[in-house]
Formats: structure tokens, sequence, C-alpha cells
């Protein structure tokens, strides 16, 4: 079973930014809604990354999410990050990429 908000589908072309800009809205209005008002010193931060994955690696991305709490035990989000940058050939600024 897929993690709450992960829907295997088929690629389509679309702008990521309001896709993204839905997704935070939703997210915010759900975390009031669950925690009475919200998390006391809780803010978004003020970037993001978003990588695309094709359909043959959905369900490996799905195992991922679904232990992403041990994965981070390991290595940290910052670390893996980096790791994902580096893969993808993305030119990076460490200056820039942590709030």
């Amino acid at each position: 079973m897929a993690p709450s908000g992960v829907k295997k589908r088929k690629n389509t072309v679309e702008s990521r930014a309001p896709v993204d800009r839905g997704l935070l809205i939703v997210a915010t209005v759900l975390l009031y809604m669950q925690t009475d008002g919200g998390v006391a010193g809780f803010s978004w931060q003020a970037g993001y990354g978003a990588f695309s994955i094709g359909e043959s690696q959905a369900d490996t991305v799905i195992r991922y999410i679904q232990n992403q709490e041990n994965h981070h035990r390991k290595m940290s989000f910052q670390d893996e990050f980096r790791k994902f940058l580096q893969r993808y050939r993305v030119a990076y600024d460490e200056r820039y990429v942590w709030d």
C-alpha cells in the first residue's frame, strides 16, 4: 500500500511550482488541523528540491518513504540531499542550499 499522498501515475508535463505550492498549502492546513493550531516554532524552509522518478522506480520510492525515519538515523537529510544533487548532476552552492 502506498503512503498517504504517494500516487503512481503516468508522467505528465507540468510546471512544478504550482504543484509544490499546492502541496505546501495542503500540508500546512493538515498540520494545523491535526495539532490544534500548529506546532510552536514550526516553519517551512524557504527552498525545496524535487526529483522525478520513472514508473519502474515507484515501488522502491514507496518503500523508502515508509522506512524514511529509520533511514535518516544512518544518513542525515543533508548528506542524502547532497547525494541526490550529485547523482543527478545538479550544480549547487552550499551557501544557498540550507536555510
